[in-house]
């Protein structure tokens, strides 16, 4: 069995560091990742994080279901 992430989590440093044209290019899990490991002291609701990183909130809904269920950002194969 082999499983495989679809993406890969930016650091902090990453994210604090790099332009908004830069962390546009980034799939919308990795921006909520980056800003959620940015604002790690702090909650949000899906609407807040999308104003503030600039992406649709059904968009920033679906990347936080895939966080709260990792098998569903996973592609599995079965020998």
């Amino acid at each position: 069995m082999s499983h495989l992430l679809s993406t890969m989590p930016i650091d902090r440093d990453t994210s604090e560091n790099t332009s908004e044209d830069e962390l546009a290019d980034l799939s919308v899990l990795d921006q909520v990742l980056g800003f959620l490991a940015g604002n790690e002291d702090r909650a949000f609701k899906a609407r807040e994080i999308a104003s503030q990183i600039v992406v649709d909130e059904g968009a920033v809904s679906t990347a936080l279901s895939r966080l709260k269920d990792p098998m569903t950002s996973t592609v599995t194969s079965v020998v």
